[in-house]
């Protein structure tokens, strides 16, 4: 992922529907309509993102790990993504 220079990372999709989901994403004639089009993946992400995206819990762990990730896009940090949720949510937005 990013082609666009928007994120960089890698995504894991289980299964025919969640990759289905995926494209069905990409061909959205209106995204911008969409609420939030993340709570509509299923998937694991590992993204490369700078220091200020990830979470103070995740650089405590880093740094409690003894890990070090110097520059741009050089910080790994995961995303559990379930749709019908929020991103770091466990709040349900819609059932299934």
């Amino acid at each position: 992922m990013g082609r666009n220079g928007e994120c960089y990372g890698i995504g894991v999709y289980p299964g025919y529907r969640s990759i289905a989901g995926y494209y069905r994403l990409l061909e959205s004639p209106d995204k911008a309509e969409q609420i939030d089009p993340l709570m509509f993946q299923n998937c694991l992400m590992c993204y490369y993102g700078n220091r200020d995206e990830l979470a103070p819990q995740e650089r405590e762990i880093i740094k409690a790990l003894n890990l070090r990730f110097r520059g741009e896009n050089n910080w790994i940090y995961f995303r559990s993504m379930e749709e019908g949720y929020t991103p770091g949510s466990s709040m349900r937005i819609r059932p299934n």
